[in-house]
């Protein structure tokens, strides 16, 4: 994986572990989008009145990285093919049925600094 970008889609705001967990992967140099505001990050992209794959790629042009050079991390089946239909690495986070079309499946946002080190 060369993934230079990670772009984040909450359901709802960062919780503290979260944030925890972007303020390190920023430290290590990956350029960072979320759905929401959240201090450690490059980008906060809308996915209002867009599909997802629209908003993934937003995210990605807003990071000034091409759709390959980005993960996509996520909890919802239809986001993470969208991710795939972009060419991004698709994380997904949660139960096994939830990443079905995930590259890789992780069961909590903690797990992405180990894959990330």
């Amino acid at each position: 994986m060369d993934i230079q970008a990670i772009i984040f889609d909450f359901e709802k705001a960062p919780d503290a572990e979260a944030r925890a967990v972007l303020c390190t992967l920023r430290k290590r140099g990956y350029r960072l989008a979320a759905s929401y505001a959240c201090g450690a990050c490059d980008a906060t992209f809308e996915r209002s009145g867009k599909s997802s794959r629209e908003a993934l790629l937003s995210a990605a042009e807003m990071l000034g990285v091409a759709p390959g050079e980005c993960a996509a991390v996520e909890s919802d089946c239809s986001r993470l093919s969208a991710a795939k239909e972009n060419g991004m690495t698709a994380i997904g986070v949660g139960e096994a049925s939830t990443c079905v079309y995930a590259d890789i499946c992780l069961a909590s946002l903690a797990e992405l600094e180990d894959i990330f080190a």
